[in-house]
C-alpha cells in the first residue's frame, strides 16, 4: 500500500514539473526565439519542399499548446496546367535545434488542400496514346522524385488531411477525387506513404508502400473499391463510339521494385459490371475474378494473368503478354476454357466494332462452346500484333454454329478443331448439322486477311437434298447448269457422300462426290414427279457424272443408268442404261422442252405408247438433239405419232424390235446405225412391217429396209413424198438437203391408186434428196403385171411402167378392173408400156405410151356399144334373129387383137380385131381418157352359113364370086353408155377394109344396113 502509495507521489511530482518546465518554456520561448526570423526560415523550408511561394503575412507563429507555424490560404498555379490552393498548413519544427538557430521541421499538416489539374481536351490518337509510356519512362521520373534533395535527406511527417484533387477538360470537372488522407514519412533513405480517398471513379481509394530513396527499390499495395472508369473511357477514347455507364470493378494489387528498371506486381480482382454501350446497344460484362502478376526488367515486359473468370461472357482465360523494346518483340500467348461462343461474340463484335479480323473470324463462328482455345500473337511491334497474319489460334468446338460464306450454309451442332495460323482460319474433324443434312470428317480453310479469298471446305456430308438447289446455285457458275437447276421447283431425298468448294484465284470450284442418294423433284421438263435412286453422283467445275440404280417418272422407269455432262463448248453429255421403260407421254414434253428439238418436232406429238430400251447408250450435245448419237436394242409397243403436216391419220407403231450402233470413225461421227429387227406402223387402213437398218445423224436419217404392208393409198405416199419435214432448212441449205434419204424395198398386199387396186405389189421405194422413186419390181394389177419406175418430187409426178400379161384370165381381171362380173371370158395376153410426167393434176391428161392387147377362146357377155350394134342389126330382115344374144349365150370368139398409142391421155386405136365364132369386128377411132368420151368407127361380117361356106371353101367362094357381106357403124360419145350410128359404106376408111379383109381372107361387100320393114 505504502509502495502504492510512493508511486503515485513521485508520478504527481513529475507531471506537475513537466508542466512548469512547459509553462516556463512558453513564456521564454518569445523572448529567446525571434518569432520573424523563425517565420521565415520556416515558410522557406515549406516552399522549399512543395514548391508553393509563402508570404509571411500568411504565416502565425503559434507556441501553445505545441511551437508550430500556421501558414493559411497558400496558392500556386501554372496557367492552363494546375492550381493549388491550401487553406492551412502547419509546420512543427523541433524544439531544440532552435535554441541552436536550426529550424528543422518534423512534422507537416495540410488541411483541405484544393488541387485543379488541366488536361487537354482531346487526346492523342488512339495509337499514339501510351507511344512513350514505358517502364523505362516510369523508372526514369521515379527516379527522380525519389532522389530529390527535397525527400532524399529529409526527415520529416507529412499529413495531408481532406484533399480534393480536380481533373478539368475545359470549364468542367472531369475526374474528382476527394476526401483524400495522406501520411507521408519522410526519413533519409525510406519514403512511407499511406493514402486513402474516393472519386466519382471509385468509391475507395488505398494505397500504402514504402521506398528507399537512396535507391529503386520498394513495395506496396492499392486497392480499388467500385471503380467506375466510364468518364476515363470517355475521355481516353472519344472516337471509339463506346460508352462505359455505370460499372463497378475491385482491384487489389500488391507491387514491389527491386533495383534499377526491375517491377514486378500481383494483382486481383473482381468485376461485377461492366456496363458498356455503343449507340442504342448495351452489353454488361461480368467478371467473377481475376487475378495475374506483371514483371518487368529492364526493357523486358511480362504481364501474366492466371486466372480471368468471366460470366458474361461465359470464359476462364489464363496467359502472358511479353515485350522486349531490344529484341523488336511483342507477343502474347493466351489460353480460353469453357468459352461461350455467343456471348464471346456478341462482346468482341460489340467492342471491336463492324469491321476488323475479330469480326472476319465471329462471322463465320457464331454459337457454341469451346472446352479449349489457346490464342497466340507475335509481332515486332505493338501496333502489328493485332494484324491477322501475326496471330495464331487453337482450339475446339462443340455443338457450334457455322456461317460459311460461299455457300451460304448455317451449320449447326458443329464440332472438331479449329486453327488461325498466318491468316487462314483451318477446321479439322468437324462435324455438324445444315438443316436436315450432317456433315463429318469436314475440314474448312477461310483467308481473313483482306487480299485473300481463300475459302475451302471438305466435309463428309449426309444430305436432306431439299436445300441442294439453293446451294448449288450459289456456287456454280455455268449458266446452262444454272438454267436447269431453276427448273426444279421441289426437291426431296438424301444423299451421302462429300462436298468440297474451293475458291481461290477469284473463281469458286465446287465438287460434289456422292455415294449414295435418293431423290424426288418436280422438274418442269417432266409431266410428272421424277423419283431416282442411285450409288454414284459427281459434280465439279467441269462435268457432272451420276449413276442410277432406279428412276421413274410416272409410269416410265429406268434402272442401271449412268450419265456424264460436260461444261464445254457444246455441252456434251452422255447416258448409259441397262433397262430403260418409257412412256411416250411422258417423255414427250421432255424432248419438246428443249428449243432446238421443238423446233425439229413442231406439231408432233406422241399421246401413247411404250419404249423398252436395253443396253441403252445416248451422246452428243446436250442442246441439239439431231447431233445426238445412241446405241442400243430394245422394242417399242403401240406408239402412236400425231403429225398432221406429215401424215393425214394418226400413226401407230404397235411393235418395234430395234438395235443401234453408233459409229466411231473420223468420217462417220455422231452416226447412231439402227438395226430395226421387226417393226410394225399401222395408220387408218394401213399396216406396214419393217425390217433392216437405218442410219441416224444430225443431217439425216438414212434407210435401207424391208417393207412389207397389207394396205396403202398412193396418195398418203404422195403426201409424204410433198412434205417439208425433211427439209433441214436454213438460208445456206440446199433444197436438195434432205434429212430422209435411202432404200424401203416393199411388198404391199394391196395398194389402191385412185380407183385402181394393185395387189400385190414388190417394189423398191428410194428416198432422195426431194423426190421419191419407186422402182416397180412386180405388181399385180388386176391380173397384170406391171413393172416400172415411179418418181414423184414436189408438185411433179413422174413414172414409166411396162404392163405383161401371158395367158390369164379375162374374166377375173375384168372384174378387179371394173367390179363388174360375167363381162368376158377368155385368155389374155398384154404388152405395153405407159408414161407420163407432170404435176399431179396433170397426170391423166399426159398419159403417153403403147399397148398391145390379145385374147382367145372365149365369151363376151357384155360390151356396151357391142351390145347397141347387135339391136340395130337385129332389125334388119337379112340378120334378124341371126346375131348372138350377148346376156344369154355371149358372143364367142376366137381371138381379140388390140394395139394402140396414148398421146396425152387420149388411146389412138391402131388395129382393133375380133375374130369372132359367127361374125368378125374390126374397128379404128380414140379413146380420150381425160374426157372420158370415145369415137371409133367399126366394121363388121356377120357370118351366114353360106358365108362360112363361102369362107372356109374356096371352090364355093369363086362360085359366089368371093364376097363377104359387112357392115360399117360409127360409136361416139361418153364411154359408159356412146352411141352407135350406122355408117355409109362410103365413110369406111381402107385402112379399116383391109384390116377386115386380112382378118377374113376374102374380099368385103360392104352394105348399108336395112330396116325391118
Amino acid at each position: 500500500m505504502k509502495f502504492i502509495k510512493g508511486i503515485l507521489y513521485w508520478s504527481s511530482f513529475c507531471a506537475g514539473l513537466l508542466i512548469i518546465l512547459l509553462l516556463t518554456l512558453y513564456l521564454l520561448l518569445p523572448r529567446v526565439i525571434n518569432e520573424e526570423y523563425l517565420k521565415a526560415r520556416i515558410a522557406g523550408y515549406v516552399s522549399e519542399r512543395t514548391g508553393v511561394y509563402i508570404s509571411l503575412q500568411n504565416v502565425e507563429m503559434m507556441f501553445f499548446p505545441r511551437l508550430h507555424a500556421q501558414i493559411r490560404n497558400t496558392s500556386l498555379s501554372v496557367p492552363q496546367k494546375f492550381a493549388v490552393k491550401v487553406n492551412l498548413i502547419r509546420a512543427y519544427p523541433e524544439i531544440i535545434p532552435l535554441f541552436r538557430g536550426e529550424v528543422n521541421v518534423k512534422k507537416l499538416y495540410l488541411d483541405i488542400p484544393r488541387i485543379k489539374i488541366f488536361l487537354p481536351e482531346k487526346m492523342p490518337e488512339e495509337n499514339e496514346l501510351f507511344k512513350e509510356i514505358t517502364f523505362q519512362e516510369i523508372e526514369k521520373k521515379l527516379k527522380f522524385i525519389i532522389r530529390h534533395r527535397s525527400i532524399k535527406d529529409t526527415d520529416l511527417a507529412v499529413q495531408v488531411r481532406n484533399a480534393e484533387i480536380d481533373f478539368y477538360t475545359g470549364n468542367s470537372r472531369s475526374f474528382i477525387f476527394n476526401g483524400i488522407s495522406l501520411r507521408l514519412r519522410l526519413k533519409p533513405g525510406r519514403i512511407k506513404i499511406d493514402l486513402t480517398g474516393k472519386s466519382n471513379i471509385c468509391e475507395k481509394i488505398l494505397f500504402n508502400g514504402q521506398f528507399l530513396s537512396g535507391s529503386s527499390t520498394g513495395e506496396g499495395r492499392i486497392e480499388l473499391l467500385n471503380l467506375n472508369p466510364g468518364a476515363l473511357v470517355d475521355y481516353y477514347f472519344p472516337g471509339s463510339g463506346i460508352k462505359l455507364n455505370n460499372s463497378q470493378a475491385n482491384i487489389k494489387a500488391n507491387f514491389s521494385k527491386e533495383g534499377l528498371l526491375k517491377f514486378s506486381s500481383k494483382f486481383e480482382g473482381e468485376i461485377p459490371l461492366l456496363s458498356f454501350q455503343r449507340n442504342t446497344e448495351n452489353l454488361n460484362i461480368n467478371c467473377r475474378a481475376f487475378s495475374g502478376d506483371i514483371s518487368a526488367d529492364k526493357d523486358k515486359t511480362i504481364i501474366t494473368i492466371k486466372k480471368l473468370d468471366l460470366v458474361n461472357p461465359e470464359l476462364s482465360l489464363a496467359g502472358n503478354f511479353f515485350t522486349s523494346k531490344s529484341l523488336s518483340l511483342v507477343k502474347f500467348d493466351l489460353d480460353g476454357t469453357n468459352v461461350d461462343i455467343n456471348t464471346t461474340r456478341r462482346a468482341a463484335l460489340f467492342l471491336e466494332g463492324d469491321s476488323g479480323t475479330t469480326k472476319d473470324i465471329f462471322d463465320i463462328i457464331k454459337d457454341g462452346k469451346v472446352p479449349f482455345i489457346n490464342i497466340t500473337a507475335r509481332a515486332h511491334s505493338l501496333s502489328e500484333l493485332g494484324n491477322i497474319k501475326n496471330i495464331s489460334i487453337r482450339g475446339n468446338i462443340l455443338d457450334g454454329k457455322i456461317t460459311v460464306p460461299e455457300p451460304a450454309l448455317e451449320l449447326e451442332s458443329v464440332k472438331g478443331d479449329v486453327t488461325v495460323s498466318l491468316g487462314v482460319l483451318e477446321g479439322n474433324n468437324l462435324e455438324g448439322r445444315f438443316g436436315n443434312s450432317t456433315a463429318k470428317q469436314g475440314v474448312l480453310k477461310l483467308g481473313l486477311s483482306d487480299n485473300s479469298d481463300l475459302f475451302y471446305l471438305d466435309t463428309s456430308v449426309h444430305a436432306d437434298l431439299s436445300r441442294l438447289p439453293s446451294v448449288l446455285e450459289q456456287v456454280v457458275e455455268d449458266e446452262t447448269f444454272l438454267h436447269e437447276l431453276s427448273l426444279i421447283k421441289k426437291c426431296e431425298g438424301q444423299a451421302d457422300g462429300i462436298l468440297t468448294v474451293n475458291d481461290s484465284g477469284g473463281s469458286t470450284n465446287v465438287k460434289v462426290d456422292v455415294s449414295k442418294f435418293n431423290l424426288q423433284a418436280l422438274y418442269e421438263r417432266f409431266p410428272a414427279p421424277v423419283a431416282v435412286s442411285g450409288e454414284k453422283f459427281f459434280l465439279d467445275d467441269s462435268m457432272i457424272y451420276f449413276k442410277l440404280q432406279n428412276a421413274a417418272c410416272g409410269r416410265s422407269s429406268i434402272s442401271n443408268l449412268s450419265a456424264g455432262f460436260r461444261h464445254n463448248k457444246d455441252n456434251s453429255f452422255k447416258i448409259l442404261s441397262e433397262k430403260s421403260r418409257i412412256h411416250a407421254k411422258e417423255i414427250n414434253p421432255f424432248i419438246l422442252s428443249f428449243q432446238s428439238a421443238k423446233k425439229a418436232l413442231k406439231n408432233i406429238s406422241f399421246p401413247r405408247g411404250k419404249i423398252n430400251l436395253n443396253n441403252f447408250e445416248l451422246n452428243g450435245p446436250l442442246f441439239d438433239p439431231q447431233a445426238w448419237s445412241f446405241n442400243t436394242s430394245g422394242n417399242i409397243e403401240n406408239m402412236t405419232v400425231n403429225y398432221d403436216a406429215l401424215f393425214r391419220e394418226p400413226v401407230t407403231i404397235t411393235s418395234l424390235i430395234f438395235k443401234t450402233h453408233g459409229e466411231k470413225s473420223q468420217k462417220k461421227l455422231n452416226e447412231s446405225r439402227i438395226e430395226i429387227e421387226k417393226c410394225r406402223i399401222e395408220s387408218g387402213r394401213s399396216n406396214i412391217a419393217f425390217s433392216g437398218n437405218a442410219i441416224l445423224s444430225k443431217e439425216k436419217l438414212q434407210l435401207d429396209v424391208n417393207a412389207t404392208a397389207d394396205f396403202l393409198e398412193w396418195s398418203d405416199i404422195k403426201d409424204f413424198a410433198d412434205n417439208k419435214l425433211f427439209q433441214t432448212g436454213g438460208a445456206k441449205k440446199s433444197s436438195r438437203d434432205s434429212f430422209l434419204s435411202g432404200i424401203i424395198k416393199t411388198k404391199i398386199k394391196y395398194i389402191k391408186y385412185g380407183n385402181l387396186t394393185l395387189s400385190p405389189v414388190h417394189a423398191d421405194i428410194t428416198l432422195g434428196a426431194d423426190n421419191l422413186s419407186i422402182a416397180l419390181i412386180g405388181a399385180d394389177f388386176c391380173g397384170v403385171s406391171v413393172t416400172g419406175i415411179i418418181e414423184a418430187a414436189r408438185n411433179k409426178f413422174e413414172f414409166r411402167i411396162f404392163p405383161f400379161v401371158r395367158d390369164e384370165k379375162l374374166e377375173s381381171s375384168i372384174n378387179c378392173f371394173f367390179n363388174k362380173q360375167q363381162v368376158a371370158t377368155g385368155y389374155f395376153s398384154l404388152d405395153g408400156e405407159i408414161f407420163t410426167r407432170g404435176k399431179g393434176s396433170e397426170i391423166a391428161r399426159l398419159l403417153n405410151g403403147t399397148l398391145d392387147f390379145k385374147a382367145k377362146e372365149g365369151r363376151i357377155y357384155q360390151l356396151g356399144f357391142l351390145s347397141k350394134i347387135f339391136a340395130l342389126l337385129n332389125l334388119t330382115e337379112i340378120f334378124r334373129g341371126k346375131i348372138p344374144d350377148l346376156v344369154g349365150e355371149g358372143f364367142a370368139y376366137n381371138s381379140i387383137t388390140a394395139s394402140g398409142k396414148l398421146e396425152k391421155g387420149n388411146f389412138v386405136i391402131t388395129r382393133f380385131v375380133i375374130d369372132g365364132a359367127s361374125m368378125a369386128i374390126v374397128c379404128t377411132g380414140n379413146i380420150n381418157l381425160n374426157k372420158e368420151s370415145i369415137d371409133l368407127v367399126i366394121l363388121i361380117s356377120p357370118f351366114k352359113t353360106v358365108d362360112l361356106i363361102i369362107k372356109y371353101i374356096p371352090l364355093v367362094n369363086r362360085i359366089l364370086d368371093g364376097n363377104i357381106i359387112s357392115i360399117p357403124f360409127r360409136v361416139t360419145g361418153k364411154l359408159e353408155d356412146p352411141d352407135v350410128i350406122p355408117l355409109s359404106p362410103t365413110a369406111v376408111g381402107s385402112g379399116l377394109l383391109k384390116m377386115l379383109q386380112r382378118t377374113i381372107e376374102l374380099p368385103i361387100r360392104i352394105m348399108q344396113p336395112l330396116s325391118g320393114d
